[in-house]
């Protein structure tokens, strides 16, 4: 899992800059490609649109760990740049 360290590592460059950081939220690997073809450095994932794209529910609770790292992975091999993930509820992690 290269791609994650090499996201580490730049998501640490960032936050060391002292400007402002401006990070779309995606919902799907498709909309996070085009985030980053935009030219953006980072993007989120929210429980929202996590809930949003999976079950057409508003973020209640109702979507499970394994949905949101699934969202997650399918996202993150589909770009090179950082992705903050909203794990919601922490699911006792």
């Amino acid at each position: 899992m290269k791609y994650i360290n090499n996201s580490a590592l730049n998501f640490r460059k960032l936050l060391k800059r002292k400007n402002f950081i401006s990070a779309p939220c995606c919902f799907d690997a498709l909309s996070a490609k085009m985030i980053e073809n935009a030219g953006f450095d980072l993007t989120v994932l929210s429980g929202f649109s996590t809930s949003a794209t999976r079950l057409c529910m508003p973020d209640l609770g109702l979507i499970s760990f394994s949905e949101v790292y699934d969202q997650a992975r399918n996202i993150k091999e589909s770009i090179s740049i950082p992705l903050i993930v909203d794990a919601d509820n922490g699911y006792g992690i």
